[in-house]
């Protein structure tokens, strides 16, 4: 029985994806790795995510009605969100939860991995996947 936490990566940009998937499976968080918002949701409707990365790019309002839709599945999910370098967070962000982050880019992957770890070390939920399939 393996317990890790469990990483929803949702990004258009495929390049994004895997860079972050790699870094996050080297943390030894189990990766999801979805091309947009609606597929996110799919994932998410039959398995537990603990945390979300998600390229906040346009459109804004898709990606805010995903993470309502998902807070309403999950309520406590943690969500780092990959920002524009505008200097704020786009307006359907700008009431983020005390456990939301944001990430301007372009960023560092090791900055980007410092904000899991974060949540990791405050006792992000642990979910157990003995017989899941993630394909």
């Amino acid at each position: 029985m393996r317990q890790c936490p469990v990483a929803l990566v949702v990004s258009a940009d495929r390049q994004v994806r895997q860079l972050i998937v790699a870094s996050l499976d080297e943390m030894g968080c189990t990766t999801l790795d979805a091309a947009s918002d609606k597929q996110g949701l799919e994932f998410a409707a039959v398995t537990r995510v603990d945390c979300v990365i998600v390229d906040a790019c346009p459109p804004e309002t898709l990606v805010s009605n995903m993470i309502r839709q998902l807070r309403m599945l999950q309520p406590e999910i943690r969500v780092l969100y990959l920002v524009d370098r505008a200097g704020s967070v786009p307006s359907p962000w700008s009431a983020l939860r005390r456990t939301d982050s944001c990430l301007n880019k372009p960023f560092e992957l090791g900055e980007l991995c410092k904000i899991v770890e974060t949540w990791l070390d405050d006792g992000l939920a642990f979910v157990n996947l003995t017989g899941m399939s993630l394909n």
